[in-house]
């Protein structure tokens, strides 16, 4: 009796439990991703896939794109009416089409049709400073919300990096106080942009900092700013092949650049001469005339025969006019100055003075036979004469108690010149500094025409002509070309000088003496 008073209400609740057809349990959906909803058995299931489409691209500046997608499929058992809806923590408005532009265009999510949407994401400041973007997003089907997915895109770190160009204009250089201009640009090769700051060069040769572009100068990424600066030649660079200098470039709180340098190099002074022509040569203090055939890469023997007025080859004088048939043709024209002199400094030797100076040893011993060799000893130097691919740097013209006297153009003390047995005129090349003053002196008689031509840089070289007596037949202008009839026998001086110009002025000057005829 006990046991009916209990076996009946169960067996009424059972029954009462299956009317009601409730399922017993629940079936989590497949994939499900954590936090999605619970579907149950018999209804839609909405899975999510999210990619980031470009997600290999960069990422390193603000207001680049992320482009996202996003997969909505129905791996349940009914359909799920439209529309579909993205939420993303990061993104607003997504697009997503119609369920009518998909698989039976039922407007419906049936089983297994998938819907594609599309966003954008714009990188912020933040996010670079945070290194990476994360975002969640779940979709919702008539109610029904899908897993959640999240995806992180890494970015890469924001660099504030400075490169610096240089450039120099000329390459090559040729005598002192030639100006070489240096240009410097400055390139943003980093992420983000810098400024507005002051950005500058420093170069190693110059004692003061140059600044590219304006205290207020702004860099985007890759763009640049340009700036210049200009070096005088020294003598210390004469000395040497080449000159190279360094740079690097700062500002805008970037770290500094990488250095960067630029190579000038020393051109032998232009002889202005032709292989295998004949020229004359003035012969100047210290020179011999072995030496002169060197340097104009002449043979010895063809040049001593075209001057049969010297009589001793070994004894010549200042101003003598010697003929130099045929350069060229027994080895390379280095052309003037044949010779120089150097002050011996502490530590220099016989071999590394002949090297500096592109010397033959043995000439070199030769030429100073009866010099004391020690700190502070003038020594002769035959440039050139070991005939090197390097032209000798200039040597200075002239030792004056071990104290250096640098070249300049000769004094007022005119030079003696000569016209060559045997024929009516003498012609040489020379060089003129912007304001410097050469005089030459040449006897004549009277009863002959004097006519002189000479070849300059137009308007920046003048020439006057005085008499024997010092009266002044020519004044100085540019008229480089004059021709005169002697009267008086006796020194005519022909002068020149610079007059114009701001560099050295190359000139070759052609004297000739024509007879009176009656």
């Amino acid at each position: 009796m006990l046991k009916s008073k209990f076996v009946i209400p169960l067996l009424v609740l059972a029954l009462t439990l299956g009317a009601c057809n409730i399922p017993p349990t629940a079936t989590p959906p497949p994939n499900g991703g954590g936090g999605g909803q619970t579907i149950f058995d018999g209804g839609p299931i909405i899975v999510l896939e999210k990619t980031a489409t470009n997600a290999s691209t960069v990422f390193n500046t603000v207001g680049q794109a992320i482009t996202y997608e996003y997969k909505v499929r129905n791996s349940g058992s009914s359909a799920a009416a439209g529309p579909v809806a993205i939420q993303d923590n990061k993104i607003t408005g997504i697009n997503c089409p119609g369920l009518n532009t998909i698989g039976n265009l039922d407007g419906n999510l049936d089983l297994n049709e998938v819907l594609t949407c599309t966003a954008t994401y714009n990188i912020t400041q933040a996010d670079l400073d945070a290194g990476k973007v994360t975002n969640v997003a779940t979709a919702t089907v008539s109610g029904i919300v899908s897993n959640q997915v999240s995806i992180t895109v890494t970015l890469s770190p924001q660099t504030k990096k400075l490169s610096l160009t240089k450039t120099a204009n000329p390459t090559v250089y040729s005598q002192v106080g030639q100006v070489i201009t240096y240009t410097y640009t400055i390139q943003n090769s980093g992420t983000t942009t810098l400024g507005p700051a002051q950005f500058t060069v420093k170069d190693n040769y110059f004692n003061f900092t140059i600044n590219c572009g304006g205290d207020q100068t702004t860099l985007a990424p890759s763009q640049t700013v340009s700036c210049s600066a200009n070096y005088s030649i020294t003598q210390a660079d004469m000395n040497v092949a080449s000159v190279t200098n360094n740079a690097v470039a700062n500002g805008g709180g970037a770290e500094q650049s990488p250095a960067v340098s630029a190579t000038i190099s020393r051109s032998a002074p232009s002889s202005n001469l032709t292989k295998g022509s004949t020229i004359t040569h003035i012969v100047e203090k210290g020179e011999w005339m072995y030496q002169i055939v060197r340097c104009y890469g002449a043979d010895f023997t063809a040049t001593r025969n075209a001057n049969p007025q010297i009589a001793n080859p070994r004894f010549i004088k200042p101003g003598w006019v010697l003929t130099v048939p045929n350069i060229g043709s027994d080895g390379r024209i280095f052309g003037k100055p044949c010779i120089g002199y150097h002050i011996v400094q502490s530590g220099e030797t016989w071999n590394t003075i002949a090297q500096k100076y592109n010397a033959d040893y043995d000439v070199l011993l030769e030429a100073n036979w009866n010099v004391a060799f020690g700190t502070g000893a003038c020594v002769r130097i035959p440039l050139n004469s070991a005939g090197g691919a390097t032209p000798a740097p200039p040597a200075l013209s002239a030792c004056s108690g071990g104290v250096v006297v640098t070249p300049t153009q000769p004094s007022n003390e005119p030079i003696r010149i000569y016209i060559p047995a045997g024929t009516d005129k003498v012609s040489f090349s020379n060089t003129l500094s912007p304001t410097g003053k050469i005089r030459y002196v040449i006897n004549l008689n009277q009863n002959q025409i004097l006519d002189i031509k000479v070849t300059a840089p137009a308007n920046e070289v003048a020439m006057a002509v005085y008499g024997p007596n010092g009266a002044t037949l020519k004044p100085l202008d540019t008229n480089l070309v004059w021709t005169y009839a002697l009267t008086t026998s006796g020194d005519y001086i022909i002068e020149l000088a610079g007059v114009a110009g701001a560099s050295n002025k190359g000139f070759t000057i052609e004297i000739r003496i024509i007879p009176q005829t009656s």
